[in-house]
């Protein structure tokens, strides 16, 4: 039975001590020699030549362990589907370590020759080769081969569909024999060539697909995809300890991953070869945001890309006047050349200081398991490291201070100092640390970490943050308290400021912590409460309110998240068709979705998941986390149903909203607020008893649909459709339009695009100031403050603006003095662009009815009456076509007509600015870079 190592023996011979018997470098013998000497030990009845010390976290010890038989796992790479030959993965695996050994090799020569700018060059074919071993350093670990296709692992949630179809399409019968079956391509398939099946995959691409990935994928594109993900997403760096320290090697050292850039985790990857020498991989984003977006312990360190020298390379080519196209051509084809395996790729070894020496450590100590091996070469060396790890120094939560407090007490004692004897347990290892606190009981607990058969804890380190749990936002036991809500902070409430539906929801929430009220699942829990939730604005209950800012901060999110998948997302529900939260879901369909929606919310960077937390969950903080989730759903179906769907499409938690027809005479009764009068404008305030408009409208009441008032309305539009009482109010207009309205939202008329849905909404207008539609006239009170503020406007935009033509004194001219209007449609990613940018204008022009308070009914009719308001904004300044074309120049939503066309008055103005949309979407969209999450 073989004994197959994850950590190579030619990085642990870098470990053994420089003291012990055994002539010359380790490194530098041949194998003969070391099996010469091996047999010779053996004879004498001395311990094996290559032995390293090796500190054990369970034991408290530090104890002699030959590297023959340490570091590995029986049978890890034996493959059954291959009887005639049970070790060719082991042998490819050989050969692959063989050149990757000479490789880092030559890295250790050039580290060591003496020279204040040291570096290091490779060729592209030596490059593709040590990329593949690094990335194969994360994937052979033996907890990976057990977690990373486990079926019910929480974080392979968006494969888990993908897994159970593989099993049954290719016989797979175990999680671990999909794994050797990647293993077994990423052997036998060159760099070049996994990098070219990725590109045939369905979701390659830029971004982190959304939802659940296909279940037909073929296994070898996914396993491209991820190895693709890796290499192309990261540059790689050298890091070189200081003299008077040494990196350490923790038994689980290449699964480790550190920092976080803009919300998207993983900013650091690091593999330490040697005790002088660690490969480390940083996202490729991080060179275009600024450092400010970086949140981690080793944003100091030193580390820059590689310069390339290309080997008679296409023109264009490094041609930095070239454009980005042209260049990305050029390299393409060059990469198709045999030319470019010669291509020179020249690394600079960044030498580090002592304290940015232990902050890489630091790292390492923090990730080890409760019952891990921790390596090590210099005792000197490896004291002041313990030492400074058993301090309160550092943001971390030191949940291994214990641990490393009894190596620290070893080290000094000199137990166990030799390889050559055997293992003794230090005393005193029951004592709290013995640094400069005599515990960290203060910090919160961590819970043992599991052992290798187990899946592995997160392996991030971060800064600790305050982990709110639901019993923490329940109303206060004390008669004054402080809280956020609507109230500015620091503002005291007492008992007199709760509403009866505040203590209400209160003695429920305490019921279900308690445990008196239970669920058949965790969705339902999550459900209950949500629609338990007292009414804002008058609510003071602290969880509405935390739930509510989270919700404000997800929203501006959402419209790049649908701005980046628009192509993504299958169309399932029909434009205005009204949905809802299923009330009800099965334990392995919560489960599922839950899993789902959690990783989703974590990519997006917003902090709200119980993975960016330390330290062990309570029931508490689960229950938050899944209310939050649920708020986030309600958010969607408001903004995007089919965005939401698309989420975890395997599970139907979305329903459609079909209520009952109730007869004619309980048509429209709900209560509806008095109309109040058009403000700032004598043109449009109305009588009470009005006649029929005069002037011709838009379209006449025959091009709409026969008036309806009769029918009732099958969804709630608040105070957006007509009152039934008093019925001689309103005119035939109004009625018909009122019916048209319905119609569009209850998809009885369905449109391609919002715009043209938007388009087609106000075109049918009744004409102003003589009706009385609420849709209508509130719309006009908005056009109104939007004209009243042209000027203003305009000074804003300009001020934006780069002035060339003008010389500064206005607006580029970009079109010309001729008559123009809005083109009738627009791609799907076009309108969603521009509804999004102009709403941003709006909000930051601080318009009161934009912004949070654009969706105040929070129901389907919300974003109609949002898309209408920007077109009809968008025509009131078509006075100023360069205006209005400036304000999302990245769309063409304006097109000229000819002069003897006769338009209609409401189409003579027209609108776009330069607007940095992109920026936005590069910043906030950052956290869709991590597109493989478990690299």
């Amino acid at each position: 039975m073989p004994y197959h190592h994850y950590i190579p023996r030619f990085i642990l011979r870098g470990f053994i001590p420089e003291d012990t018997t055994s002539p010359g470098p380790a490194g530098q013998k041949t194998k003969k020699q070391r099996q010469r000497e091996a047999r010779k030990a053996r004879k004498k009845g001395q311990p094996d030549p290559e032995t390293i010390s090796v500190y054990d976290l369970q034991s408290k010890s530090i104890k002699p362990v030959p590297i023959a038989k340490e570091f590995g796992v029986w049978n890890l790479y034996q493959d059954a589907t291959n009887p005639e030959d049970l070790e060719h993965l082991e042998k490819k695996l050989c050969d692959l370590e063989g050149k990757a050994a000479q490789i880092i090799r030559d890295l250790h020569i050039a580290a060591g020759r003496q020279s204040s700018n040291q570096t290091f060059t490779l060729l592209r074919s030596d490059l593709q080769v040590l990329r593949k071993f690094i990335f194969l350093m994360h994937y052979r670990s033996s907890t990976t081969e057990k977690t990373y296709f486990q079926e019910d692992h929480p974080r392979n949630a968006p494969i888990r569909q993908w897994i159970r179809h593989l099993k049954r399409s290719k016989g797979f019968e175990t999680d671990s024999a999909i794994w050797l079956d990647g293993l077994r391509y990423y052997l036998s398939t060159k760099h070049s060539d996994i990098l070219e099946h990725a590109k045939q995959c369905s979701e390659y691409g830029p971004y982190q697909p959304i939802g659940e990935a296909n279940v037909d994928m073929p296994s070898h594109q996914w396993h491209a995809i991820a190895y693709e993900s890796f290499t192309n997403n990261n540059y790689l760096g050298v890091w070189k300890s200081h003299e008077d320290s040494e990196f350490v090697l923790g038994h689980n050292s290449y699964a480790i991953w550190e920092g976080g850039l803009a919300g998207t985790p993983r900013l650091f990857k690091l593999y330490v070869i040697s005790p002088k020498i660690t490969i480390v991989l940083k996202l490729c984003m991080s060179k275009t945001l600024p450092s400010v977006f970086e949140d981690s312990t080793l944003s100091d360190h030193p580390l820059g890309f590689a310069q390339t020298v290309y080997s008679r390379g296409p023109r264009g080519l490094g041609n930095r006047h070239a454009s980005p196209k042209d260049q990305y051509d050029a390299l393409q084809r060059h990469l198709q050349s045999p030319n470019s395996d010669k291509d020179q790729f020249t690394f600079r070894i960044n030498g580090l200081t002592v304290d940015q020496t232990y902050l890489v450590n630091q790292v390492v100590l923090e990730n080890l398991h409760a019952d891990g091996l921790l390596v090590f070469a210099s005792r000197d060396a490896m004291l002041p490291t313990a030492r400074r790890y058993d301090t309160r120094e550092g943001p971390f939560l030191k949940k291994n201070r214990q641990a490393i407090a009894g190596l620290v007490r070893c080290l000094e004692s000199g137990a166990s100092g030799n390889p050559s004897t055997s293992a003794q347990p230090c005393a005193g290892t029951d004592t709290p640390g013995s640094g400069d606190s005599t515990a960290s009981a203060s910090r919160p607990s961590m819970p043992s970490a599991p052992n290798f058969t187990q899946p592995p804890n997160p392996t991030f380190v971060r800064q600790p943050r305050v982990a709110v749990g639901l019993d923490d936002l329940m109303l206060p036991n004390e008669g004054v308290s402080h809280v956020m809500g609507r109230y500015r902070p620091g503002r005291p409430f007492a008992h007199s400021d709760w509403g009866e539906k505040d203590v209400s929801f209160d003695f429920l929430l305490y019921n279900i912590l308690e445990g008196g009220v239970t669920f058949e699942t965790e969705y339902d829990r999550a459900v209950m409460i949500y629609r338990h939730f007292p009414p804002l604005p008058s609510t003071v209950y602290p969880l509405v309110h935390f739930i509510t800012k989270r919700m404000t901060q997800a929203r501006m999110l959402i419209e790049v998240v649908q701005a980046l998948s628009q192509e993504r997302v299958k169309m399932k529900f029909p434009l205005g068709t009204p949905t809802k939260l299923v009330d009800s879901l099965g334990k392995e369909e919560s489960k599922h979705l839950l899993e789902m929606l959690s990783l989703h919310v974590e990519s997006l960077g917003l902090g709200w998941v119980l993975e960016q937390w330390d330290g062990e969950c309570t029931e508490s903080q689960k229950i938050l986390e899944q209310v939050t989730i649920v708020a986030y759903l309600e958010l969607l179906l408001e903004i995007d149903p089919n965005l939401a769907a698309s989420l975890c499409s395997s599970v139907t938690f979305i329903e459609v909203v079909a209520q009952p027809t109730r007869p004619p005479s309980e048509a429209h009764i709900e209560e509806v607020e008095e109309i109040v009068p058009m403000r700032n404008s004598e043109a449009l305030q109305h009588e009470q008893n009005i006649s029929p408009p005069s002037s011709t409208p838009l379209s006449s009441p025959s091009s709409l649909s026969s008036s309806k008032s009769s029918r009732p309305a099958k969804l709630s539009l608040g105070n957006l459709l007509l009152p039934r009482e008093p019925p001689g109010l309103f005119s035939e207009y109004d009625w018909a339009f009122d019916d048209m309205l319905l119609d569009v939202v209850e998809g009885s008329v369905v449109f391609p695009t919002e715009w043209e849905r938007a388009l087609y909404i106000h075109r049918l207008f009744p004409p102003l100031p003589s009706t009385l539609h609420p849709l209508v006239r509130l719309i006009g009170e908005r056009m109104l403050e939007v004209q009243s503020m042209a000027d203003v406007i305009r000074d804003r935009v300009q001020h934006h603006t780069v002035q060339r033509a003008l010389g500064g004194r206005g607006l580029r001219t970009e079109i010309h003095m001729k008559t123009h209007k809005l083109v009738d449609s627009l791609s799907s990613r076009d309108a969603n662009c521009l509804f999004t940018t102009v709403s941003l204008l709006f909000e930051s022009w601080g318009l009161a009815w934009a912004g949070d308070k654009w969706d105040r009914d929070h129901g389907v009719s919300s974003p109609i009456l949002k898309e209408v308001t920007v077109v009809a904004c968008l025509k009131v300044l078509l006075e100023d076509p360069n205006l209005v074309a400036s304000l999302c120049s990245s769309v063409k939503f304006i097109e000229t007509i000819s002069p003897d066309s006769s338009p209609n008055d409401d189409e003579t103005k027209a609108g776009a600015v330069m607007w940095n949309w992109i920026m936005p979407c590069m910043f906030l969209g950052a956290a869709y870079l991590a597109r493989r999450w478990r690299l």
